[in-house]
């Protein structure tokens, strides 16, 4: 057990000192880590290195033997275990959510409501890093995640870049035969807008309606209907894969 200490925290003030009582005095014998808002990242990184990275019988309070063969018996299976690439990890994100940075305050929204409710979502502001090569990453995430939310707006439809993003979900749609794309609009512009694509979209889909997102009550109904309509294609794939098994075969990451 390693106690972290959030800027503020003092096991000397009074008010501290007098929670922990009994078992929990022993907290203050431990070799706390400070963790500074402004150095989290380096904290984090002393506590794996200084910290964690230490035998077991070294700790304040050692585990029991049996807690210790069994900690030793899973370093080793995770030793043993194969080395999993980034892209591997991004085909478990469930939707890749498509905007317009205009849009941004909708899409964050969303993105933190489909996270709360168990949806894992990959979305540009939150999970690109400093340093990636923008095109090249939306590109890969489109190739790997499960489905797309394309957020329709003004802006949005006039956007190359949702455009490309909303193509690239309909050609994996004809390639896979199962659902991908999800729209839905924040305003009328999709259902009178020129382009090609757009037209398509409000001729052959469901549109999902987010245009009163600011009022509470209809946002949670159209959110709703959304979670419903990601969940029903979750069971549909589940049902087509149990009647047609992939064949897969077995190998080791590298």
């Amino acid at each position: 057990m390693v106690p972290l200490m959030l800027e503020g925290f003092d096991f000397g003030t009074p008010t501290v000192a007098s929670q922990l009582t009994g078992r929990l005095a022993a907290l203050k014998r431990y070799n706390a880590l400070s963790a500074p808002a402004e150095y989290f990242m380096e904290a984090m990184d002393r506590l794996r290195n200084r910290y964690l990275n230490v035998p077991l019988d070294a700790v304040l309070h050692p585990a029991s033997p049996s807690a210790q063969r069994v900690a030793i018996e899973q370093k080793a299976a995770v030793e043993r275990a194969p080395t999993v690439k980034e892209e591997e990890l991004i085909r478990f994100y469930s939707c890749f959510i498509s905007y317009s940075s205009n849009d941004r305050d909708f899409a964050e929204r969303l993105y933190a409501d489909l996270q709360a409710r168990g949806v894992r979502c990959w979305f540009a502001q939150e999970d690109l890093k400093t340093g990636d090569r923008f095109q090249e990453q939306i590109d890969q995430s489109i190739r790997l995640f499960d489905k797309a939310i394309v957020i329709l707006s003004a802006e949005s439809v006039q956007s190359r870049w949702v455009e490309h993003e909303v193509n690239a979900a309909l050609e994996r749609e004809s390639r896979e035969t199962r659902s991908v794309l999800f729209p839905i609009r924040i305003d009328d512009a999709v259902m009178k807008g020129p382009q090609p694509w757009a037209a398509h979209l409000r001729r052959s889909r469901h549109i999902g309606d987010f245009r009163e997102w600011t009022a509470h009550a209809s946002y949670v109904k159209a959110f709703e209907r959304l979670l419903r309509d990601l969940r029903a294609t979750d069971h549909a794939s589940e049902q087509l894969a149990a009647t047609n098994p992939p064949r897969l075969l077995s190998r080791r990451v590298v």
